[in-house]
């Protein structure tokens, strides 16, 4: 008994410390934002943010940091994003976000999109990105 209590907590030590911390980026006129906003724009339900039209970017499905943002931010797991955006699309509410493959074309994007917003791990946060929020 006492080894799988052992296994169990070296287990989770090592998924809870084998993730990055999210943060989401925007482009330089974007206003810091809620996390109760941020749900809003990657449901479709908020579209314009201080004026700005916003333009939300996801990772991949198959990007870890996608699985973190989702459970961090939107309380959903890919299954429940995925098949929230189904039904939104299919009654005419809206596209998803658009998909970019890696954290540097997301950046490049982002930097280069009036309204444009992200994720990506915070390791890869530089001087020129604006934090949105934690």
């Amino acid at each position: 008994m006492k080894q799988k209590i052992t296994l169990l907590l070296m287990s989770f030590l090592l998924y809870s410390t084998g993730h990055a911390d999210i943060v989401v980026i925007g482009h330089q006129g974007l206003p810091k934002m809620t996390q109760e906003t941020i749900q809003k724009i990657y449901t479709g339900k908020i579209i314009t943010l201080a004026g700005t039209t916003v333009t939300p970017f996801n990772l991949t499905p198959e990007a870890p940091e996608r699985k973190q943002f989702l459970r961090n931010f939107l309380h959903q797991n890919e299954e429940e994003y995925t098949g929230y955006w189904i039904v939104r699309r299919a009654i005419g509410k809206g596209t998803p976000p658009k998909e970019i493959s890696t954290a540097e074309e997301l950046i490049r994007f982002i930097t280069e999109t009036p309204g444009a917003l992200g994720y990506i791990d915070n390791a890869k946060i530089n001087k020129e990105l604006r934090i949105l929020a934690e």
